[in-house]
């Protein structure tokens, strides 16, 4: 099962390349992209689904409260304690989303907030990650990248609020945006996060849905 979970990401990180390369005419793209220095998200997705055991994560998918949230946009918040089994769960729904989503003009995101690595700690990995797999989606939201990387002149990185705003209008392209959160509680500055992740769920066509510890300061914000 995770091998044939493992295969199905392969082809849809496959498809997704092959319509960055159709919608790519010139390095304008290409450059914003390298200059926007997203984490690798999808080492992480890899690294998680090669640990997951057949029938992981099946209870949550075929949940009342999964199956609703999959309907129509809403927000979700699955809480477990360390050492649960959290990233491999969200991992699990990342890789259902996008079997189930390819074929859809639907977008399907995600980030990894992790304490292993330092570069996937702060807070707007989140909205850069968000970004370039809306970039790899569609022309429209490379737009939105390319004419960010243009107003910073590619010298600078952009501001937080930058980000958010870029990130805002990239989303609001597709009919539905499914966006995945793992590891909130593994973000070195929580407290940006959980306001851009308020902000974000404000959009009319997110599904939601974040992974963590019940932290209070999280559970506050949520």
């Amino acid at each position: 099962m995770a091998r044939a979970t493992l295969l199905g990401i392969e082809r849809v990180i496959a498809s997704q390349t092959a319509v960055l390369k159709k919608h790519i005419h010139n390095g304008a793209g290409k450059n914003a992209l390298a200059w926007l220095k997203a984490p690798d998200v999808w080492r992480n997705l890899r690294g998680a689904i090669e640990k997951r055991q057949p029938g992981t994560g099946e209870w949550l998918i075929s949940s009342t409260e999964f199956q609703t949230w999959l309907a129509s946009p809403q927000f979700l918040w699955v809480t477990g304690i360390p050492g649960a089994g959290k990233t491999v769960l969200s991992s699990t729904v990342i890789a259902t989303l996008h079997c189930q989503q390819e074929a859809s003009r639907n977008a399907v995101v995600f980030s990894y907030f992790d304490f292993q690595d330092a570069t996937k700690q702060q807070s707007d990995t989140l909205l850069k990650a968000i970004l370039s797999q809306l970039a790899t989606r569609s022309s429209e939201a490379l737009e939105c990248l390319t004419g960010l990387h243009d107003r910073c002149s590619g010298l600078r990185g952009p501001s937080s609020a930058e980000l958010l705003s870029v990130v805002t209008t990239a989303l609001a392209l597709f009919p539905q945006t499914f966006l995945v959160v793992d590891a909130v509680d593994e973000c070195s500055d929580r407290s940006m996060v959980l306001k851009y992740l308020r902000a974000l769920s404000e959009l009319p066509n997110l599904h939601l849905i974040t992974f963590s510890r019940r932290e209070a300061d999280i559970e506050r914000a949520f």
